[in-house]
Protein backbone atom coordinates (compact mmCIF):
# COMPACT_ATOMS: atom_id res chain seq x y z
CA UNK A 1 0.00 0.00 0.00
CA UNK A 2 1.40 3.38 -1.02
CA UNK A 3 0.41 6.61 0.73
CA UNK A 4 -0.21 9.40 -1.82
CA UNK A 5 -0.45 12.98 -0.50
CA UNK A 6 -2.58 15.23 -2.73
CA UNK A 7 -2.03 18.96 -2.14
CA UNK A 8 -4.44 21.41 -3.76
CA UNK A 9 -6.44 24.39 -2.48
CA UNK A 10 -9.41 23.56 -4.73
CA UNK A 11 -11.95 21.00 -3.51
CA UNK A 12 -12.89 19.97 -7.06
CA UNK A 13 -9.31 19.22 -8.09
CA UNK A 14 -8.61 17.28 -4.87
CA UNK A 15 -11.71 15.18 -5.47
CA UNK A 16 -10.80 14.65 -9.14
CA UNK A 17 -7.27 13.43 -8.38
CA UNK A 18 -8.45 11.36 -5.42
CA UNK A 19 -11.05 9.73 -7.63
CA UNK A 20 -8.62 8.99 -10.46
CA UNK A 21 -6.13 7.38 -8.07
CA UNK A 22 -8.63 5.92 -5.62
CA UNK A 23 -9.59 3.24 -8.14
CA UNK A 24 -6.34 1.47 -7.31
CA UNK A 25 -6.36 -0.77 -4.24
CA UNK A 26 -2.63 -0.08 -3.86
CA UNK A 27 -3.06 3.61 -2.93
CA UNK A 28 -4.16 5.28 0.29
CA UNK A 29 -5.07 8.92 -0.40
CA UNK A 30 -4.25 11.73 2.05
CA UNK A 31 -5.14 15.35 1.24
CA UNK A 32 -3.89 18.81 2.20
CA UNK A 33 -5.01 22.30 1.16
CA UNK A 34 -1.59 23.97 0.92
CA UNK A 35 2.12 23.39 1.40
CA UNK A 36 2.14 24.16 5.12
CA UNK A 37 -0.60 21.63 5.80
CA UNK A 38 1.23 19.15 3.57
CA UNK A 39 4.38 19.36 5.73
CA UNK A 40 2.30 18.54 8.81
CA UNK A 41 0.79 15.53 7.01
CA UNK A 42 4.31 14.33 6.18
CA UNK A 43 5.10 14.31 9.91
CA UNK A 44 1.95 12.32 10.63
CA UNK A 45 2.06 9.80 7.78
CA UNK A 46 4.74 7.77 5.95
CA UNK A 47 4.22 9.47 2.58
CA UNK A 48 5.48 7.69 -0.55
CA UNK A 49 4.65 10.37 -3.13
CA UNK A 50 3.38 13.97 -3.17
CA UNK A 51 1.08 15.26 -5.91
CA UNK A 52 0.80 19.04 -5.61
CA UNK A 53 -0.73 22.01 -7.34
CA UNK A 54 1.67 24.87 -8.05
CA UNK A 55 -0.41 27.92 -7.26
CA UNK A 56 -1.77 27.85 -3.69
CA UNK A 57 -2.00 30.30 -0.77
CA UNK A 58 0.35 30.24 2.27
CA UNK A 59 2.89 27.89 0.66
CA UNK A 60 2.70 27.04 -3.03
CA UNK A 61 3.96 23.94 -4.79
CA UNK A 62 7.31 25.51 -5.65
CA UNK A 63 8.02 26.29 -1.97
CA UNK A 64 6.86 22.79 -1.01
CA UNK A 65 9.33 21.20 -3.45
CA UNK A 66 12.17 23.31 -2.03
CA UNK A 67 11.19 22.47 1.55
CA UNK A 68 11.06 18.74 0.86
CA UNK A 69 14.47 18.81 -0.83
CA UNK A 70 16.01 21.12 1.79
CA UNK A 71 15.01 18.73 4.56
CA UNK A 72 16.42 15.82 2.51
CA UNK A 73 13.03 14.12 2.58
CA UNK A 74 13.35 11.43 -0.07
CA UNK A 75 9.77 11.80 -1.26
CA UNK A 76 9.16 12.39 -4.98
CA UNK A 77 6.99 15.42 -5.77
CA UNK A 78 4.91 15.54 -8.96
CA UNK A 79 3.47 18.92 -9.98
CA UNK A 80 0.09 19.59 -11.53
CA UNK A 81 0.36 22.64 -13.78
CA UNK A 82 -2.39 24.95 -14.92
CA UNK A 83 -2.25 27.45 -17.77
CA UNK A 84 0.13 30.28 -16.95
CA UNK A 85 2.23 28.34 -14.44
CA UNK A 86 4.84 27.07 -16.90
CA UNK A 87 7.63 29.36 -15.65
CA UNK A 88 7.06 28.36 -12.02
CA UNK A 89 6.94 24.70 -13.06
CA UNK A 90 10.33 25.04 -14.75
CA UNK A 91 11.85 26.46 -11.56
CA UNK A 92 10.25 23.70 -9.48
CA UNK A 93 11.68 21.01 -11.76
CA UNK A 94 15.09 22.60 -11.44
CA UNK A 95 14.66 22.74 -7.66
CA UNK A 96 13.97 19.02 -7.36
CA UNK A 97 10.46 18.00 -8.49
CA UNK A 98 10.21 14.53 -10.03
CA UNK A 99 7.75 15.38 -12.80
CA UNK A 100 4.75 17.43 -13.89
CA UNK A 101 1.31 16.82 -15.38
CA UNK A 102 -0.81 19.51 -17.10
CA UNK A 103 -4.16 19.76 -15.30
CA UNK A 104 -5.92 19.49 -18.63
CA UNK A 105 -4.42 15.99 -19.04
CA UNK A 106 -4.97 14.58 -15.54
CA UNK A 107 -7.45 11.97 -16.72
CA UNK A 108 -4.96 10.68 -19.31
CA UNK A 109 -1.64 10.97 -17.50
CA UNK A 110 -2.19 10.94 -13.73
CA UNK A 111 -2.54 7.22 -13.01
CA UNK A 112 0.24 6.12 -15.36
CA UNK A 113 2.67 8.84 -14.18
CA UNK A 114 2.16 8.03 -10.49
CA UNK A 115 2.46 4.30 -11.20
CA UNK A 116 5.66 4.74 -13.21
CA UNK A 117 7.36 6.97 -10.62
CA UNK A 118 6.54 4.54 -7.81
CA UNK A 119 7.71 1.59 -9.92
CA UNK A 120 11.05 3.23 -10.61
CA UNK A 121 11.43 4.39 -7.01
CA UNK A 122 10.73 1.01 -5.47
CA UNK A 123 12.63 -1.15 -7.93
CA UNK A 124 15.05 -3.59 -6.37
CA UNK A 125 18.60 -2.20 -6.16
CA UNK A 126 21.78 -4.18 -5.66
CA UNK A 127 25.04 -2.97 -4.25
CA UNK A 128 28.13 -4.62 -5.62
CA UNK A 129 31.45 -3.78 -3.95
CA UNK A 130 33.42 -4.89 -7.01
CA UNK A 131 31.46 -2.69 -9.45
CA UNK A 132 32.04 0.29 -7.17
CA UNK A 133 35.77 -0.10 -7.83
CA UNK A 134 35.43 -0.25 -11.61
CA UNK A 135 37.18 2.60 -13.43
CA UNK A 136 35.12 2.29 -16.60
CA UNK A 137 31.91 0.46 -17.42
CA UNK A 138 30.51 0.54 -20.95
CA UNK A 139 27.48 -1.30 -22.29
CA UNK A 140 26.02 -1.27 -25.79
CA UNK A 141 22.48 -2.37 -26.68
CA UNK A 142 20.44 -2.69 -29.86
CA UNK A 143 16.72 -2.70 -29.09
CA UNK A 144 13.82 -3.55 -31.34
CA UNK A 145 10.59 -1.59 -30.94
CA UNK A 146 9.50 -3.55 -27.87
CA UNK A 147 8.08 -1.36 -25.06
CA UNK A 148 8.67 -4.14 -22.51
CA UNK A 149 12.43 -3.60 -22.88
CA UNK A 150 12.23 -0.01 -21.60
CA UNK A 151 11.70 -0.75 -17.86
CA UNK A 152 14.35 -3.48 -18.06
CA UNK A 153 16.97 -1.10 -19.41
CA UNK A 154 15.96 1.65 -16.97
CA UNK A 155 16.28 -0.79 -14.08
CA UNK A 156 19.66 -1.96 -15.40
CA UNK A 157 20.95 1.64 -15.48
CA UNK A 158 19.69 2.22 -11.93
CA UNK A 159 21.45 -0.88 -10.67
CA UNK A 160 24.84 -0.04 -12.13
CA UNK A 161 24.50 3.62 -11.08
CA UNK A 162 23.74 2.75 -7.48
CA UNK A 163 26.54 0.20 -7.47
CA UNK A 164 29.01 2.76 -8.78
CA UNK A 165 28.28 5.82 -6.67
CA UNK A 166 26.11 6.85 -3.70
CA UNK A 167 23.03 8.67 -5.02
CA UNK A 168 20.11 9.72 -2.89
CA UNK A 169 16.78 8.18 -3.77
CA UNK A 170 15.35 11.24 -5.53
CA UNK A 171 18.44 11.89 -7.68
CA UNK A 172 18.38 8.23 -8.71
CA UNK A 173 14.67 8.52 -9.53
CA UNK A 174 15.15 11.66 -11.63
CA UNK A 175 17.93 10.05 -13.68
CA UNK A 176 15.75 6.97 -14.22
CA UNK A 177 12.80 9.13 -15.36
CA UNK A 178 15.06 10.95 -17.86
CA UNK A 179 16.28 7.65 -19.32
CA UNK A 180 12.74 6.28 -19.46
CA UNK A 181 11.46 9.36 -21.32
CA UNK A 182 14.37 9.28 -23.79
CA UNK A 183 13.67 5.63 -24.63
CA UNK A 184 9.93 6.30 -24.96
CA UNK A 185 10.71 9.16 -27.37
CA UNK A 186 13.10 7.00 -29.40
CA UNK A 187 10.53 4.25 -30.00
CA UNK A 188 7.28 6.21 -30.10
CA UNK A 189 8.26 9.53 -31.71
CA UNK A 190 11.38 8.32 -33.49
CA UNK A 191 11.03 4.83 -34.95
CA UNK A 192 7.22 4.64 -35.04
CA UNK A 193 6.72 8.33 -35.94
CA UNK A 194 3.63 8.69 -33.72
CA UNK A 195 2.78 12.37 -33.30
CA UNK A 196 1.32 13.71 -30.02
CA UNK A 197 -1.95 14.79 -31.66
CA UNK A 198 -2.91 11.11 -31.90
CA UNK A 199 -3.24 11.05 -28.10
CA UNK A 200 -0.47 8.50 -27.49
CA UNK A 201 1.85 10.26 -25.05
CA UNK A 202 3.67 7.32 -23.47
CA UNK A 203 3.83 3.62 -24.20
CA UNK A 204 3.54 3.03 -20.45
CA UNK A 205 -0.05 4.31 -20.63
CA UNK A 206 -0.96 0.86 -21.99
CA UNK A 207 -0.62 -2.44 -20.14
CA UNK A 208 0.44 -4.30 -23.27
CA UNK A 209 0.66 -3.78 -27.02
CA UNK A 210 -2.86 -5.15 -27.57
CA UNK A 211 -4.28 -2.09 -25.74
CA UNK A 212 -2.67 0.28 -28.23
CA UNK A 213 -4.79 1.80 -31.03
CA UNK A 214 -4.91 -0.26 -34.20
CA UNK A 215 -2.80 2.15 -36.31
CA UNK A 216 -0.01 2.03 -33.68
CA UNK A 217 -0.04 -1.78 -33.53
CA UNK A 218 0.12 -1.89 -37.32
CA UNK A 219 3.34 0.12 -37.29
CA UNK A 220 5.02 -2.59 -35.24
CA UNK A 221 4.51 -4.87 -38.27
CA UNK A 222 4.90 -2.42 -41.18
CA UNK A 223 7.97 -1.19 -43.02
CA UNK A 224 9.93 0.95 -42.59
CA UNK A 225 8.89 1.12 -38.93
CA UNK A 226 9.29 -2.50 -37.86
CA UNK A 227 12.91 -2.83 -39.01
CA UNK A 228 14.10 0.26 -37.17
CA UNK A 229 16.19 -0.19 -34.05
CA UNK A 230 17.26 1.88 -31.06
CA UNK A 231 20.98 1.93 -30.27
CA UNK A 232 21.89 2.61 -26.65
CA UNK A 233 25.37 3.15 -25.23
CA UNK A 234 25.72 3.40 -21.44
CA UNK A 235 29.03 4.50 -19.97
CA UNK A 236 30.11 5.07 -16.37
CA UNK A 237 33.47 6.68 -15.88
CA UNK A 238 34.26 8.59 -12.70
CA UNK A 239 33.11 11.21 -12.09
CA UNK A 240 29.98 10.71 -14.16
CA UNK A 241 27.40 8.77 -16.15
CA UNK A 242 26.54 9.14 -19.83
CA UNK A 243 23.92 7.51 -22.03
CA UNK A 244 23.59 7.90 -25.79
CA UNK A 245 20.27 6.90 -27.39
CA UNK A 246 19.81 6.88 -31.17
CA UNK A 247 16.74 5.89 -33.14
CA UNK A 248 16.41 5.35 -36.90
CA UNK A 249 13.49 7.72 -37.43
CA UNK A 250 13.56 11.10 -39.25
CA UNK A 251 14.20 13.11 -36.05
CA UNK A 252 12.22 16.05 -34.67
CA UNK A 253 12.29 19.83 -34.36
CA UNK A 254 14.15 20.69 -31.15
CA UNK A 255 13.19 24.38 -31.07
CA UNK A 256 10.12 23.67 -28.88
CA UNK A 257 12.21 22.27 -26.03
CA UNK A 258 11.51 24.21 -22.85
CA UNK A 259 7.87 25.05 -23.66
CA UNK A 260 5.91 23.23 -20.93
CA UNK A 261 2.66 23.96 -22.74
CA UNK A 262 3.69 21.58 -25.51
CA UNK A 263 2.62 18.15 -24.27
CA UNK A 264 4.69 16.49 -27.00
CA UNK A 265 7.80 18.04 -25.38
CA UNK A 266 6.98 16.85 -21.86
CA UNK A 267 9.45 13.95 -21.89
CA UNK A 268 12.24 16.04 -23.40
CA UNK A 269 11.63 18.85 -20.89
CA UNK A 270 12.00 16.37 -18.04
CA UNK A 271 15.27 15.14 -19.53
CA UNK A 272 16.64 18.70 -19.63
CA UNK A 273 15.47 19.37 -16.07
CA UNK A 274 16.92 16.20 -14.54
CA UNK A 275 20.24 15.70 -16.35
CA UNK A 276 23.29 17.97 -16.27
CA UNK A 277 23.78 17.89 -20.02
CA UNK A 278 21.39 17.00 -22.85
CA UNK A 279 22.66 17.30 -26.42
CA UNK A 280 20.78 16.38 -29.61
CA UNK A 281 22.37 15.87 -32.98
CA UNK A 282 21.30 18.15 -35.84
CA UNK A 283 18.54 15.84 -37.10
CA UNK A 284 17.13 15.22 -33.60
CA UNK A 285 17.28 11.41 -33.71
CA UNK A 286 20.20 11.02 -31.27
CA UNK A 287 20.51 12.34 -27.74
CA UNK A 288 23.48 12.28 -25.38
CA UNK A 289 22.67 12.77 -21.68
CA UNK A 290 25.22 13.19 -18.91
CA UNK A 291 25.09 13.32 -15.13
CA UNK A 292 28.04 14.11 -12.85
CA UNK A 293 28.38 12.37 -9.50
CA UNK A 294 30.55 15.11 -8.01
CA UNK A 295 28.19 18.08 -8.03
CA UNK A 296 31.02 20.54 -7.43
CA UNK A 297 32.59 19.76 -10.81
CA UNK A 298 32.10 21.81 -13.97
CA UNK A 299 28.94 21.01 -15.91
CA UNK A 300 29.11 21.64 -19.63
CA UNK A 301 26.59 23.99 -21.17
CA UNK A 302 23.51 22.28 -22.58
CA UNK A 303 22.60 23.15 -26.14
CA UNK A 304 18.94 22.81 -27.28
CA UNK A 305 20.17 23.19 -30.86
CA UNK A 306 21.79 19.78 -30.55
CA UNK A 307 25.34 21.04 -31.21
CA UNK A 308 28.13 19.98 -28.93
CA UNK A 309 28.96 22.53 -26.27
CA UNK A 310 32.70 21.80 -26.58
CA UNK A 311 34.78 23.35 -23.83
CA UNK A 312 33.04 24.63 -20.69
CA UNK A 313 31.26 27.90 -21.45
CA UNK A 314 31.42 30.82 -19.05
CA UNK A 315 28.17 32.55 -18.13
CA UNK A 316 30.02 35.36 -16.38
CA UNK A 317 31.67 35.64 -13.00
CA UNK A 318 30.95 36.57 -9.40
CA UNK A 319 33.34 38.93 -7.62
CA UNK A 320 33.17 38.77 -3.83
CA UNK A 321 32.94 42.29 -2.41
CA UNK A 322 34.43 41.19 0.92
CA UNK A 323 37.54 39.38 -0.38
CA UNK A 324 37.82 40.32 -4.05
CA UNK A 325 37.93 36.64 -5.05
CA UNK A 326 36.51 35.75 -8.47
CA UNK A 327 34.30 32.75 -9.20
CA UNK A 328 33.68 31.76 -12.83
CA UNK A 329 30.13 30.58 -13.60
CA UNK A 330 30.65 27.55 -15.84
CA UNK A 331 27.46 25.58 -15.21
CA UNK A 332 23.93 25.97 -16.51
CA UNK A 333 22.73 25.32 -12.94
CA UNK A 334 25.34 26.97 -10.68
CA UNK A 335 24.63 26.12 -7.03
CA UNK A 336 25.72 28.28 -4.07
CA UNK A 337 25.54 26.98 -0.50
CA UNK A 338 27.29 25.24 2.37
CA UNK A 339 26.86 21.75 0.91
CA UNK A 340 29.87 19.90 -0.44
CA UNK A 341 28.13 19.54 -3.80
CA UNK A 342 27.81 23.32 -4.28
CA UNK A 343 29.78 24.92 -7.10
CA UNK A 344 30.49 27.88 -4.81
CA UNK A 345 30.82 26.74 -1.20
CA UNK A 346 30.23 29.35 1.50
CA UNK A 347 30.34 29.31 5.29
CA UNK A 348 28.08 31.08 7.74
CA UNK A 349 25.09 30.57 10.04
CA UNK A 350 22.74 32.10 7.47
CA UNK A 351 23.87 29.85 4.61
CA UNK A 352 21.77 26.79 3.78
CA UNK A 353 23.16 23.57 2.36
CA UNK A 354 21.65 24.40 -1.04
CA UNK A 355 21.08 28.13 -0.69
CA UNK A 356 20.45 29.40 -4.20
CA UNK A 357 21.07 28.58 -7.85
CA UNK A 358 21.98 30.63 -10.90
CA UNK A 359 20.16 29.15 -13.89
CA UNK A 360 20.98 29.88 -17.53
CA UNK A 361 18.16 30.23 -20.05
CA UNK A 362 19.26 31.09 -23.58
CA UNK A 363 22.40 32.78 -22.26
CA UNK A 364 20.68 34.83 -19.53
CA UNK A 365 21.11 34.05 -15.84
CA UNK A 366 18.33 34.13 -13.26
CA UNK A 367 18.63 33.62 -9.51
CA UNK A 368 16.45 30.98 -7.82
CA UNK A 369 16.37 30.88 -4.03
CA UNK A 370 16.49 27.30 -2.71
CA UNK A 371 16.52 28.03 1.02
CA UNK A 372 13.26 27.96 2.99
CA UNK A 373 14.93 29.83 5.87
CA UNK A 374 17.07 32.54 4.29
CA UNK A 375 16.55 34.83 1.31
CA UNK A 376 18.88 35.47 -1.58
CA UNK A 377 18.84 39.18 -2.42
CA UNK A 378 19.45 40.69 -5.84
CA UNK A 379 20.09 44.42 -5.52
CA UNK A 380 18.41 44.28 -2.11
CA UNK A 381 15.26 42.50 -3.32
CA UNK A 382 14.20 38.93 -2.55
CA UNK A 383 11.59 38.90 -5.32
CA UNK A 384 13.63 39.88 -8.37
CA UNK A 385 12.64 37.88 -11.47
CA UNK A 386 14.69 39.89 -13.98
CA UNK A 387 17.73 38.30 -15.64
CA UNK A 388 21.06 39.31 -14.13
CA UNK A 389 22.96 42.18 -15.72
CA UNK A 390 26.48 43.44 -15.18
CA UNK A 391 26.83 45.26 -11.88
CA UNK A 392 23.99 43.50 -10.07
CA UNK A 393 24.74 42.62 -6.45
CA UNK A 394 23.81 39.17 -5.15
CA UNK A 395 23.70 38.83 -1.36
CA UNK A 396 23.91 35.33 0.15
CA UNK A 397 23.95 35.52 3.95
CA UNK A 398 26.76 37.89 4.93
CA UNK A 399 28.47 37.42 1.53
CA UNK A 400 27.85 39.73 -1.38
CA UNK A 401 28.96 39.30 -4.98
CA UNK A 402 29.00 41.60 -7.99
CA UNK A 403 27.93 39.91 -11.20
CA UNK A 404 30.00 40.55 -14.32
CA UNK A 405 28.65 39.19 -17.60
Amino acid sequence: MHNILIVDDTDVDRLLMSGLLGKSADYSIIVAEDGQQALKKIEEWPIDLILTDLQMPKMDGFELVKKVREQRLEIPVILTTGVGSEEIATKALQAGAAGYIPKSKLNKLLASTVSEVLRILNSNRSYDRLIKRTKLSRYEFELENDPSLIPLLVDFCERILNSSTPLDRIDSLRIAVAIDQALQNAILRGNLEIESEFGIHELSDFEDNQDLPMFVRERFDEEPYKSRRVEVVVEIRQPGFAIRIRDEGPGFETSLIGDLRQLSMRGTNLMYAFMDSVQYNESGNEVLMKYRFDRSKVIRKKSPSGKSAGKPVSFGRLVCEQTGSTHEIVATKFVIGRGKTSHLKLEGEQISGLHCMLVSDKGELSVINLSPKFDTLVNGSADSEEPLKTGDIIAVGSHSFKYEA
